[in-house]
């Protein structure tokens, strides 16, 4: 899934809260309450939901299911298995019956807890985990259209001004639970066979294909039933009846059917997912070796859904989105839209392998569903000739990487593998910790163990869990098969290297002190509000440098390693007069504050020429160096912005990025008119007069995404920081809009 809060980034723009589905939050502490106790082993759901009509066209806000669970048991210590724990939709259950393979059991009586959505079924005999036991029962759900989780009711205006309605569902994390009994965790995977009975004149899509045609059941209703899942966990389920249509794309070269759907009005604007879909999935089985059909899928439909609450969800097979970010206007979108959609489609064809394929075991490991899609929406990308021009790896670094290092600097931060127990906690895992972070981690890993071994890894990783579940050490244990040649410490492993970046919130700054023709290194945990050197978390930390004479210039693999409070390097620099930058092309998860000697070196280097410094290390310098000012860390913003006196010649996009994210805090933390804000505006449109007059208020014809986004970018900064001349072509250009329209 891609949560609200990123997607909306994307197009830059600004999250809406997120509905709290679960109103009476329990403690983590009765952590046991909310889970499943894992004795029951689901392989098969035979489900049947049931909706007419009045339910669709929202006159009726419940519906009927069916559920058939074939399970086995699997005794744990010395407890008496004399029931069985499931999620229910509610209590409003009916025949619920329990057979084995010789009989019937008898079941006493039924409860159901309605903070956890956890029923407790108590029988009259011990379960036998020798037997094959199939729980069947009749239930009653609700559509819930609020908060757009569950089975849930959406609408559209037609061409004809009509109210149409459609079924969907939204069941990551913890909502498969609402629409149907299930063992509604991730690890509980098995297979489907779903039907949905609705009404005739509306057709439904699931996860795989239908089998044949509808099945008429009276005279307004059909049955469609669907082939069976791949084992599958309860939160990639989906279905969605509707009037929609689809446009197809270009079959996968496996052979896979690939459909965008959406309401018919809005055909037109299927086509760049239905080109790009493709070529995304080819890429990714290249890159994995790994083919989607392999999974027993034969299809992907990509669906645009009128009112949805995340930004999209990765159901296997059924990929939903909003319509903004998989809908594609050629005459009115513009470029940063079209990579928007591109990056969320990659982002949810990474989850068929990332989450689909392999799922955490549980939500305190998310990350390796989501950091993966977040690493994976730039760099399968990055693969693929046609979206080179968009330099996504490097867009990686200022649009994930850098905005998660300020929210990992608070004191409250949590670990990558931060407990989450209750539906609430779970929620708030996905934030971006799991994803920018994740991806930011993933990114290190790759960068200390190489590319070509990691991408073995992977394709190992995704090998050894494949329809089942995974935690961390799988992922660590696949990759330390490849980090054999790697430059690690002296007789340490991948995984130990790895667990303190997992395991532990925050993240180091590194200080660097040039000691002749060495850099003394230490690290203590970075923090706005307070830096504690007597910090116990004590990272392993990759060094990759770049000195003044480097030849090799810039390469992420480390050169040294710092595993304690500090360390030395020797042999950094030829004379003592050279400037050094660590960690190149902020290949690793850290900041780096260095003395004022080596500030100094680096301030004239870039005054000099910044070209000789790596455009990612520019803009690392230029966001450390304002997140030191504001942390108060040894740095004052008068001496940042000395040291950034070179922005005056930077034209490249991404310093400026860098540079912006952290004056626009700046300006709104002393505000426009008060005696400092007015000196920053000043101080900024100077700054920024040599990239804005190196750009053109005509139309961008010269068909360089980047282009188009550094000209939005500088447009937007010049005219907000007071620069006259933006100002009057803007003013221009509106009078010019409101007597033309154009």
């Amino acid at each position: 899934m891609i949560y609200l809060g990123i997607a909306l980034f994307l197009t830059s723009t600004i999250a809406s809260p997120v509905y709290n589905a679960y109103n009476n939050a329990v403690s983590s502490d009765d952590y046991m309450g909310y889970r499943l106790p894992g004795t029951q082993i689901p392989s098969n759901y035979k489900l049947n939901i049931i909706v007419g009509k009045d339910v669709i066209e929202n006159k009726k806000n419940t519906f009927d299911g069916m559920v058939e669970i074939t399970f086995k048991v699997k005794k744990v210590g010395d407890e008496k298995l004399d029931y069985i724990k499931l999620h229910t939709p509610s209590e409003k259950t009916s025949k619920v019956k329990l057979k084995n393979d010789k009989a019937e059991v008898k079941i006493i009586a039924h409860e159901f807890n309605e903070t956890s959505s956890i029923m407790t079924i108590n029988l009259d005999s011990e379960l036998d985990p020798k037997m094959t036991y199939v729980l069947s029962m009749s239930y009653t759900g609700n559509v819930d259209s609020k908060s757009m989780y569950g089975l849930y009711r959406s609408s559209f205006k037609n061409d004809k001004n009509e109210t149409d309605y459609l079924l969907t569902t939204q069941f990551e994390p913890v909502y498969a639970r609402w629409a149907f009994p299930c063992f509604d965790e991730p690890k509980f995977k098995a297979t489907f066979d779903i039907s949905i009975t609705h009404p005739k004149g509306y057709s439904v899509l699931s996860n795989t294909l239908p089998v044949g045609d509808p099945k008429k059941i009276g005279d307004d209703q059909l049955k469609t039933t669907f082939q069976t899942t791949p084992k599958i966990s309860t939160y990639l389920i989906a279905f969605i009846v509707s009037h929609f249509t689809c446009t197809k794309g270009e079959n996968i070269d496996t052979n896979v059917i690939h459909q965008v759907c959406s309401r018919e009005e809005s055909s037109a604007n299927r086509l760049l997912a239905a080109n790009w879909g493709k070529q995304i999935l080819n890429a990714f089985e290249d890159y994995t070796g790994v083919l989607y059909n392999q999974t027993g899928l034969l299809k992907m439909h990509q669906v645009a859904i009128p009112d949805f609450g995340a930004g999209a969800m990765e159901n296997w097979g059924l990929v939903t989105y909003r319509e903004r970010l998989v809908l594609y206007d050629e005459k009115e979108s513009s470029d940063l839209d079209k990579q928007s959609i591109i990056s969320v489609i990659a982002h949810e064809f990474t989850h068929q392998w990332f989450g689909d394929l392999v799922t955490c075991n549980w939500w305190n490991d998310i990350f390796l569903n989501e950091g993966f899609a977040a690493y994976f929406q730039y760099i399968i990308l990055t693969q693929m000739h046609q979206a080179s021009p968009w330099q996504l790896e490097k867009q990686m670094i200022v649009d994930q990487l850098q905005p998660v290092l300020v929210d990992d600097a608070a004191s409250s931060s949590k670990a990558l593998t931060a407990i989450a127990a209750t539906p609430d906690e779970v929620n708030a895992k996905f934030n971006t910790i799991a994803y920018n972070k994740g991806a930011s981690i993933i990114r290190m890993m790759e960068n200390i163990i190489g590319s070509e071994n990691f991408k073995k890894g992977v394709t190992k990783y995704l090998q050894n869990k494949q329809f089942s579940n995974a935690v961390p050490s799988d992922l660590l244990s696949a990759m330390e098969e490849q980090a054999t040649k790697a430059n690690l410490p002296k007789d340490t492993s991948l995984t130990k290297v790895m667990q303190n970046w997992l395991n532990e919130p925050g993240y180091p700054v590194v200080t660097v002190t040039q000691k002749s023709i060495g850099i003394s290194v230490k690290q203590n945990r970075f923090l706005y509000d307070k830096i504690n050197p007597s910090s116990e978390s004590t990272w392993m930390i990759p060094i990759s440098y770049t000195a003044s004479s480097d030849k090799k210039k810039f390469d992420t693999a480390p050169k040294a390693w710092l595993t304690s409070s500090s360390t030395y390097i020797n042999n950094v620099f030829n004379t003592e007069t050279e400037w050094v930058i660590v960690n190149n092309k902020q290949g690793a998860f850290y900041r780096v504050q260095y003395c004022d000697s080596l500030w100094r070196s680096i301030a004239d280097q870039l005054l000099h020429d910044h070209t000789e410094i790596d455009v990612l290390n520019r803009a690392q310098i230029i966001d450390d160096l304002f997140n030191f000012a504001r942390a108060d860390y040894q740095m004052k913003y008068s001496k940042a912005f000395r040291y950034l006196n070179y922005l005056g010649n930077e034209t490249d996009y991404f310093p400026w990025v860098s540079a912006l994210h952290s004056l626009n805090f700046l300006l709104t933390r002393v505000g426009d008119h008060t005696t400092l804000g007015v000196s920053l505006k000043l101080k900024v449109v100077e700054l920024i007069g040599t990239v804005y007059s190196t750009l053109s208020f005509e139309k961008d014809d010269s068909g360089w995404p980047l282009h188009s986004f550094k000209r939005n970018l500088i447009f937007n900064a010049a005219c907000k920081y007071g620069a006259e001349d933006c100002i009057k072509n803007v003013t221009t250009l509106f009078e010019t809009y409101k007597t033309t329209g154009k």
